[in-house]
């Protein structure tokens, strides 16, 4: 009986561990560009189009605008995610000052605006506005690769939204 109990909690652990047996991902990597320029430090997320068709993952994109996926239930780094179909968002916020002229009312007197924004429009940083899919297949999947297009979205630090 205890030996039944021991085969029984191993069959049920080794799946969550990522051993073979357990969750079978594929590499996912591609490039993220801005008005045709690779995109730093960018976050690239992946959902699942259909619920329990995938699973969630992540990656960041590097000085060449390179992202590795990596799922968000105990994935290891860069390692990918699950075959299905996805739909993507990219954020990148920044708190930059910005020059605006003219400044908005609650500036009145200064050009240089501390804003928090997005340096392409914020549309992308929602998979259900963004337009941006992906499928991933069974192995590697390259140049899985998003051109966002156009200037960023300004939002105010709170304390100046009236």
């Amino acid at each position: 009986m205890n030996r039944f109990i021991c085969v029984l909690c191993i069959a049920l652990f080794l799946p969550l561990t990522g051993c073979p047996g357990g969750l079978k991902v594929n590499y996912v990597e591609g490039v993220v560009k801005h008005d045709g320029v690779p995109l730093e430090g960018a976050t690239v997320n992946f959902s699942p189009k259909t619920e329990g068709q995938g699973m969630l993952a992540s990656g960041t994109t590097d000085a060449n605008g390179v992202y590795k996926l990596t799922v968000l239930q105990g994935g290891a780094v860069g390692r990918g995610t699950v075959e299905g179909e996805y739909m993507v968002s990219v954020s990148k916020k920044t708190t930059d000052p910005i020059r605006m002229d003219p400044p908005p009312p609650a500036y009145a007197g200064s050009a240089n605006i501390p804003i928090y924004g997005y340096v392409f429009p914020k549309k992308y940083t929602n998979s259900n506005t963004s337009g941006l899919t992906a499928t991933v297949k069974k192995g590697k999947n390259l140049n899985i690769d998003f051109e966002l297009t156009g200037p960023g979205d300004v939002t105010l630090p709170p304390e100046k939204q009236k």
